[in-house]
């Protein structure tokens, strides 16, 4: 881990929540930033906003992009009052691109969050273990994104 993840305000938790996704965003071919202030790719950005991770693939069909949001107290009030549920990204004929938000949430408290937020992120869930230690984190599942 470099000290550089840790900020002054952030949980342990917190902190092995980002840990969980970027290893497994890592495992899934993305090139992970953590709390870029702005975005390290041209075609998307944001103001006033900072992720908890930003992941960048190339593939055949071209970029996918994830933003990563970890939330130790979920509450759609806050999660709304970030930008994370509006950024988008400047669309290329040439290129296809694609999107996926991520919020993860610890176990227990996905119910926190209401039908709005779930409609446009994936969520995962997260608990922490081994033995109730906190500061580690595991992937309980991913609930997909619910369709309208």
């Amino acid at each position: 881990m470099h000290d550089a993840w840790l900020t002054m305000a952030e949980s342990s938790l917190h902190l092995a929540m980002k840990t969980l996704a970027y290893r497994s965003l890592s495992g899934e071919g993305y090139e992970v930033t953590f709390e870029p202030s702005y975005s390290p790719v041209s075609s998307i950005g944001w103001s006033r906003y900072r992720p908890d991770l930003f992941g960048v693939r190339e593939t055949d069909e071209g970029s996918e992009f994830v933003l990563v949001e970890c939330e130790t107290h979920p509450q759609t009030k806050r999660i709304e009052q970030k930008e994370f549920l509006h950024v988008s990204f400047q669309s290329s004929l040439d290129h296809v691109r694609s999107l996926r938000r991520v919020l993860l949430v610890p176990r227990g408290r996905l119910s926190a969050l209401e039908m709005r937020v779930r409609r446009n992120c994936e969520i995962w869930v997260t608990r922490v273990g081994p033995a109730g230690e906190e500061g580690v984190a595991e992937l309980e599942m991913k609930v997909p994104r619910v369709a309208l």
